[in-house]
C-alpha cells in the first residue's frame, strides 16, 4: 500500500458515498474517489511489475483524473510540478517511457512531428485533429483497419504498428469560418 495513503484514507475510499440532495459530490466523496483512484493505480503499477514511485504515480493520477486527454511531455510536465515543485523534465520522459512500455500508456505522433501521450485502453484508435483549434477526435473503423491489413498482406509487409491521424476543420471551426 502506498505510504502517502493512510490507514484513516483507506477505510474513506471504501465507504459508500455521501449523497447531496442537489446530484453534486461531496468534498469528502470527491477525496473517497480520488483515493479509490490512487489505490487502483497503485495496483495497476505493481501488476506490470513497477514500484509505485511518486512520478509513476503522479503523472498516472493525472491521466485517470482528467479524462481521456492526449497531453505532451512538457505539458504533463507543466501540470505535475504544479503539485510537486521537485520532479524534472528528463524524469517526467523516463516515467512516460516505462508506462508505455508496459501497456498502462500510449504514444502517438501527430503531423507535426509531437509526440502525445493518452491512457491505453488496449483498444486501437485513430485520431482526427483540427487544424483550427486543435482538438482532437477518436474514433475507431474496422473497414479502415481490415483496408489496412489487406494493403500490408498484398504487398507482403508485416505491420508492427500503425497510427492513422486525419487533419481537418471540426464542426465548431467550420461554423465560426462562415
Amino acid at each position: 500500500m502506498p505510504r502517502f495513503l493512510t490507514a484513516t484514507r483507506r477505510k474513506e475510499a471504501t465507504a459508500a458515498p455521501v449523497e447531496c440532495p442537489h446530484g453534486h459530490a461531496s468534498a469528502k466523496n470527491r477525496r473517497s474517489q480520488h483515493d479509490v483512484t490512487l489505490m487502483t493505480i497503485h495496483e495497476d503499477l505493481q501488476n506490470v511489475g513497477l514500484r509505485a514511485t511518486r512520478p509513476r504515480v503522479l503523472v498516472l493520477d493525472l491521466f485517470r483524473t482528467h479524462g481521456h486527454v492526449h497531453l505532451s511531455a512538457e505539458q504533463i510536465y507543466r501540470r505535475v510540478t504544479e503539485e510537486v515543485r521537485h520532479m524534472s523534465l528528463p524524469t517526467v520522459y523516463r516515467v512516460l517511457g516505462q508506462l508505455v512500455d508496459v501497456g498502462l500508456l500510449a504514444s502517438v505522433t501527430f503531423g507535426d512531428g509531437r509526440m502525445v501521450y493518452e491512457l491505453s485502453d488496449g483498444k486501437r484508435h485513430d485520431h482526427l485533429i483540427c487544424t483550427g483549434c486543435g482538438c482532437v477526435q477518436e474514433f475507431f473503423d474496422p473497414v479502415i483497419d481490415a483496408r489496412q491489413a489487406a494493403i500490408a498482406s498484398d504487398l507482403d509487409f508485416q505491420l508492427a504498428d500503425r497510427q492513422l491521424v486525419l487533419f481537418g476543420l471540426c464542426a465548431t471551426c467550420r461554423s465560426h469560418a462562415s
